[in-house]
């Protein structure tokens, strides 16, 4: 019945709108806002929660038009209809430290799971059958049923206005994207080489996130499984099976959890780096004289120092 209301819903809302309506559907999708700040893993800057709040919203974290400057492209004047770009410009890290927070928050799981006695090492190195090599995000063997899982953690911008316009926010569109995304991992050469070189004892996990911290298909299969894992191995209940862990009274097993510091992980991540990212665009457009000099380029240069005054050397500008 909710399902076919939320349905109903979404038809009747413009296509931004019901992308977010999808957005939030899936699994995992928004955790912060159900995090209980009495712990460090659950505690969000006033800066990160007004952005993930303005995303969730559909709305920007700037006025528009909003001149972005955005590494080697250069300035460029964002509106309302790019205006998102801010949320997966790549700049100051803005894709790849939410890739790398899912990831070690990750690994952390599959350790407290009772999978490995060990944390899980990031970044190994695959040989390749081909003879090449290729990095996997997290690779490890279950202790108890000898099975190496080879891990690739994507997160998808579900609300940019590629993914809006492709979707349109028509009901599974968001689960479509988490999927297409999946299928892409798995058409990777290296992916095929490794099912095809190891067999069924090998498996290769395409962990697929959306911008809003929501899992896809593959992903909560993973995370089933270490759920299982947990309930067979006493590490479910948290307080006694993950004691070194601190947690609220909405987080006492490990599923809610898990699922909440995965998502948290992957969005507050992302808006930090948008509150670091409008910072810069705003002290880079502040309006300067024309006439006077800006602080050389080079740190170590001396702009009047007497052996720059001596040859002319004005080392450039910072700005």
């Amino acid at each position: 019945i909710l399902a076919s209301v939320a349905c109903r819903i979404a038809s009747s809302l413009g296509p931004d709108s019901a992308a977010l309506m999808e957005a939030g559907r899936i699994l995992g999708a928004n955790a912060l806002f159900n995090a209980v700040p009495s712990v460090p893993a659950f505690r969000v800057s006033p800066t990160a929660f007004r952005n993930s709040l303005i995303r969730q919203n559909g709305q920007l974290p700037m006025s528009v038009p909003h001149p972005h400057h955005c590494g080697e492209r250069g300035l460029r004047m964002l509106g309302e209809s790019d205006g998102s770009h801010i949320f997966s410009c790549p700049c100051l890290g803005g894709q790849i430290y939410p890739h790398d927070e899912v990831k070690f928050v990750l690994a952390h799981l599959i350790r407290q799971s009772g999978a490995t006695s060990t944390v899980p090492l990031a970044e190994v190195l695959v040989p390749l059958r081909s003879g090449g090599e290729w990095y996997a995000d997290i690779q490890y063997m279950d202790q108890f049923t000898g099975q190496t899982f080879v891990i690739d953690v994507s997160i998808v911008n579900t609300d940019s206005a590629s993914e809006v316009r492709r979707g349109g926010g028509a009901t599974g569109s968001v689960d479509e994207a988490l999927r297409r995304r999946e299928r892409e991992k798995r058409a990777l050469p290296a992916a095929r080489d490794i099912i095809d070189q190891e067999g069924p004892q090998t498996c290769f996990n395409p962990f697929v996130m959306s911008s809003s911290g929501g899992f896809g298909p593959a992903a909560r299969a993973f995370l089933k499984t270490l759920y299982a894992t947990a309930r067979r191995t006493g590490h479910w209940v948290m307080a006694s099976g993950q004691p070194q862990i601190d947690v609220t009274w909405n987080t006492l097993f490990a599923s809610n959890y898990w699922n909440m510091r995965l998502s948290m992980a992957c969005t507050v991540t992302s808006a930090e780096v948008v509150g670091r990212l409008l910072v810069r665009d705003f002290n880079k457009n502040l309006v300067t004289h024309s006439e006077r000099r800006q602080a050389p380029r080079d740190p170590n240069f001396s702009a009047f120092g007497w052996e720059s005054l001596a040859v002319g050397r004005d080392g450039g500008s910072a700005v």
